[in-house]
């Protein structure tokens, strides 16, 4: 769910996303890939014990 959500708005998973659609992924193929992301982050953010930050992972 949180995928879903993450894929809306301007944010780094966003533009995960929108690149792997428009790298000929399939859109349910690029969710699931954009979960996977997510929960990479959030192992990372408890194990570090440090803050999120998305500028990190923004691309231009």
């Amino acid at each position: 769910m949180s995928a879903l959500g993450g894929k809306r708005g301007q944010n780094p998973l966003n533009q995960f996303y929108n690149r792997l659609v428009s790298n000929g992924k399939k859109k349910r193929l690029a969710l699931v890939a954009c979960a996977r992301k997510v929960l990479v982050w959030v192992w990372a953010v408890f194990s570090t014990n440090t803050p999120f930050d998305s500028s990190r992972f923004a691309t231009q």
